[in-house]
């Protein structure tokens, strides 16, 4: 099998400590904000800090976006906002700080494990978690949290459409609220969440949906969890798909996943990359497939060549169009052509690599497909 490997990103986890504490499975090092009279009063919520737009900065305060990404660390944000001692004893972990393109397997199991052991702790009080990320993965991250994270307790993660240094930054009001998420039991059981904007997203159904607009998040035809108002947090509906304590997926028995590519289609889009990912010995393909998750007869062609040869890449229908399920076909299953129900195809593949990880039936993996 191939899989991508542990070791070689170590480097950029940071800081250097931190980084040998994933490998030892130690705990990272944490910070507080200094301590009150009523602290102990208070619920304590982690901040995990990995970098991005939110810890950015730029020479101009009027424009936004000519800045350097993570060059604050997370005890600079949650120092920049006092008002956070009123809502919580928050206490920062510096998982990373680095752009979320650079985000990897390295960052995501640290990130899991130590979600894990700080919700998981005999430590009293502790509510929840804020994740602090750059905005361009942090759908990808948030699913995988939504994964791994074996706890009730409510797992925020927020970003930033323009860096701390802009007029009118968005980071420190998105990291207020989703502390004050992160705190309130009304968050308990909703799975791992995206706050920003006063809006709350499933991670399972979120996606990036501007460039540069604050109001960046959305979760498609399905829509808002809720929203965070001044006079209280509101819910509206739940997920219903398996997540968090109840995923059957261990962080702590992975090491490394498997590899898993995605193909896009189009008119006359060429079963070449098909034909190279299999010979390469990519594990798994998703096609984020157009319409109903459909693809180019020469994908078509691509997939039956591959299944004559005797190679058994599992290959997961999605689609790109944003909205609505791919269903499964006649004969597809035959031909290990599974459907990634209404998944989009960045989760799809997420969630295919942890399977892969775990099994290689591929009806076992159809399954999960279908319940998360």
């Amino acid at each position: 099998m191939k899989h991508f490997a542990l070791d070689a990103a170590l480097r950029r986890v940071v800081p250097t400590v931190a980084a040998l504490a994933v490998t030892a499975g130690m705990s990272f090092a944490v910070t507080a904000q200094e301590a009150t009279e009523d602290s102990a009063d208070l619920p304590i919520v982690y901040v995990l800090a990995t970098g991005g737009t939110i810890a950015g900065q730029g020479a101009s305060a009027v424009r936004p976006a000519e800045y350097q990404g993570a060059q604050l660390s997370g005890n600079e944000l949650v120092d920049a906002i006092p008002e956070l001692a009123q809502l919580a004893d928050t206490r920062v972990v510096q998982i990373s700080n680095v752009g979320s393109p650079s985000m990897t397997f390295v960052e995501w199991k640290a990130l899991a494990e130590e979600a894990n052991r700080l919700l998981n702790s005999e430590e009293e009080n502790v509510a929840g978690i804020v994740v602090t990320h750059g905005t361009n993965t942090l759908e990808e991250t948030a699913y995988f949290l939504n994964l791994t994270v074996k706890s009730e307790k409510p797992v925020v993660v927020i970003g930033a459409q323009r860096p701390a240094t802009a007029l009118s930054a968005d980071g420190p009001y998105n990291l207020y609220t989703a502390v004050r998420l992160a705190a309130d039991p009304v968050a308990v059981g909703r799975g791992v969440m995206v706050a920003m904007n006063e809006e709350i997203n499933s991670a399972r159904d979120v996606f990036k949906s501007d460039t540069y607009r604050v109001e960046a998040f959305r979760s498609g035809d399905l829509g808002f969890l809720g929203y965070i108002d001044t006079d209280k947090i509101t819910f509206y509906r739940e997920p219903l798909q398996r997540h968090t304590i109840n995923s059957e997926f261990d962080i702590s028995t992975i090491d490394e996943l498997p590899q898993v590519e995605i193909v896009y289609s189009y008119v006359e889009a060429s079963g070449l990359p098909i034909t190279a990912f299999a010979e390469a010995g990519v594990e798994g393909l998703v096609i984020a497939g157009h319409g109903a998750g459909g693809n180019s007869p020469a994908q078509t062609t691509a997939i039956d060549e591959l299944r004559e040869a005797g190679n058994e890449m599992i290959v997961v229908r999605s689609n790109h169009t944003g909205n609505g399920r791919v269903l499964d076909r006649a004969g597809n299953f035959e031909r290990l052509v599974l459907h990634a129900d209404n998944l989009q195809p960045k989760k799809a593949r997420i969630l295919l690599q942890l399977a892969l990880a775990t099994t290689d039936d591929p009806a076992e993996i159809q399954r999960m497909l279908s319940e998360y």
